[in-house]
């Protein structure tokens, strides 16, 4: 059995109609076109042959995958450790915690690290420190030049540095524990008001809002000017707002109701 994960809904989807043999036609945009022709040019993509049985694909996050303790033999982690947006001491230990005793660990990509903590962009000597100290054995690492986005279409190309390394389990890694927030671990604790935060509570007031005007009188026309009375939505724009909140409201009515 073979496990996919993944937390980019494209790539699963694409992947899936891949797995299926079955052909995918998207467009490439490349970064610096060659030619007026080379602005958008619409690309197959297909699979030799369907895949074999036994491959699954998981929609889940590798920071937190769902998946039991020792639940594998073998992970892999293609471009991963360097881009996502937590600590390499933790990310390894997670993988650790997902491999069997004896099970290996097999890790590619730049091990460029775009975190923005500038003291999680490792070295090649850190790295290896890290992994060793997660209970792995100490890796070796490989490297080879390779093209990266290196489209035919496009006057811009990459040439990156690519690290490999393969590791076997050898003992277990404590995994770190998520501190909590002061808000949750406190509950006298104020609830910061994050700007994020704020606008979305201002959404869901108008929303509110909008829904307690729906009282069987008042037309789409009628919930639109009062809205504009009220100074929440320019006149310009408040009948489509209305009119596409209205059509969600009433959808996601009959979905809960099953009418």
């Amino acid at each position: 059995m073979t496990v996919a994960v993944d937390i980019n809904p494209l790539l699963l989807a694409v992947a899936r109609r891949m797995y299926a043999a079955e052909r995918v036609d998207l467009y490439e945009f490349p970064v610096a076109p060659r030619d007026l022709a080379s602005h958008a040019l619409l690309r197959a993509l297909a699979a030799p042959a369907r895949a074999e049985p036994g491959l699954h694909l998981v929609f889940g996050d590798a920071k937190q995958p769902p998946f039991a303790p020792g639940s594998f033999d073998t992970v892999v982690t293609p471009w991963l450790v360097d881009v996502v947006d937590t600590d390499l001491e933790s990310l390894a230990a997670t993988v650790n915690s997902l491999l069997a005793p004896g099970g290996s660990w097999v890790c590619t990509g730049t091990l460029f690290f775009q975190q923005s903590d500038p003291a999680q962009a490792y070295s090649s000597e850190e790295v290896q420190e890290i992994v060793a100290g997660a209970g792995f054995e100490s890796p070796q690492l490989q490297a080879s030049r390779q093209p990266y986005l290196a489209s035919p279409a496009s006057r811009h190309a990459r040439v990156e540095e690519v690290v490999t390394f393969a590791v076997r389990k050898q003992g277990e890694a404590e995994l770190p524990l998520r501190p909590l927030p002061p808000w949750l671990a406190d509950p006298r604790h104020p609830v910061p008001l994050l700007p994020e935060v704020a606008d979305h509570a201002l959404a869901l007031r108008v929303r509110g809002y909008v829904a307690s005007l729906v009282d069987g009188r008042r037309s789409l026309s009628d919930i639109a000017a009062k809205l504009v009375e009220d100074r929440l939505l320019p006149p310009a724009e408040a009948t489509g707002i209305v009119r596409d909140y209205l059509l969600r409201l009433h959808d996601e009515a009959r979905l809960r109701t099953g009418i």
